[in-house]
């Protein structure tokens, strides 16, 4: 999924990969804003997840690139994410 909309309703709260968290736990994941400043970056998704707070502040509505590295070994994911408020 390539939207997510944090606003504490208990739904869609946070950008959900659990499809490749739970097979590659220590995926990393690396999201950019749209001037190419890297905003977020973890190596622990399950435990770390990107819920719309980047320096303890909510995001605004906005488009992030993102990096996801599962191996070394394997081609990157790239893409772009949508949060919206």
């Amino acid at each position: 999924m390539n939207t997510f909309t944090p606003n504490e309703d208990g739904i869609n709260d946070f950008w959900d990969l659990s499809d490749i968290t739970t097979s590659f736990p220590n995926a990393s994941v690396k999201l950019f804003n749209r001037w190419g400043n890297e905003v977020f970056t973890t190596n622990d998704y399950a435990s770390n997840p990107f819920k719309g707070i980047i320096d303890d502040k909510e995001v605004k509505s906005s488009t992030y690139y993102y990096v996801i590295e599962i191996r070394k070994d394997w081609p990157t994911l790239t893409g772009y994410l949508t949060v919206i408020k």
